[in-house]
């Protein structure tokens, strides 16, 4: 009997890196939208690809705390890919730093 709970607990992989791939994806998502939002002001449109530039801004908002999030979940899971795990990690968190220090700019200047 020990043998057999022994072998099931072999084949399952007990943390799939799901949260750190989840993350990273985010990471990505999150520059690619930074890149348009400063091709919207460079180029002085309203939209881009039809979507208007407030709604690119709130996604680019929602992807950051997001991918922050799952970065941290992937921490507290402790789940492997450790590359991407900090990559994605590190790039969230730089982003985030980022993003709020000119959002906190923005406000100041108002």
């Amino acid at each position: 009997m020990e043998d057999i709970q022994k072998k099931m607990s072999e084949q399952k992989s007990p943390h799939k890196a799901i949260f750190a791939l989840a993350a990273f994806g985010f990471s990505i998502l999150t520059i690619t939208l930074c890149i348009a939002i400063v091709e919207l002001y460079v180029l002085k449109k309203k939209e881009l690809f039809g979507i208007s530039d407030v709604y690119i801004l709130r996604i680019t908002l929602i992807s950051v705390v997001l991918g922050l999030g799952l970065s941290i979940v992937s921490f507290s899971r402790k789940e492997k890919l450790k590359f991407i795990k900090f990559v994605g990690t590190l790039l969230n968190f730089l982003l985030f730093t980022i993003i709020a220090g000119a959002i906190a700019y923005a406000l100041l200047i108002d």
